[in-house]
């Protein structure tokens, strides 16, 4: 067997079940590390686009805000024009 530094076999066997256990919490860190990224680009384009749904309800609020008084004349030329008659 090789010569590891004069570790018992005991030894010998906890260093490569902890070097094991390493390597797979490095790699399961690498794919949670990955998956992060691309759920935070998701939630970008996602966030990006409320935001530009947001400033077209807020435009067409302002439209009909400034459009209730033209409204409230052509109702009250409406109701003159229906007297006439």
């Amino acid at each position: 067997m090789l010569d590891t530094m004069g570790l018992t076999d005991t030894q010998q066997i906890i260093l490569i079940i902890l070097s094991s256990f390493l390597v797979i919490f490095l790699i399961l860190g690498v794919v949670v590390f990955v998956y992060t990224i691309k759920i935070q680009r998701s939630v970008k384009k996602v966030v990006s686009t409320i935001e530009k749904m947001t400033d077209k309800a807020d435009k067409i609020g302002d439209i009909i805000e400034n459009s209730a008084p033209m409204v409230s004349l052509i109702k009250l030329f409406g109701r003159f024009n229906k007297d006439k008659k």
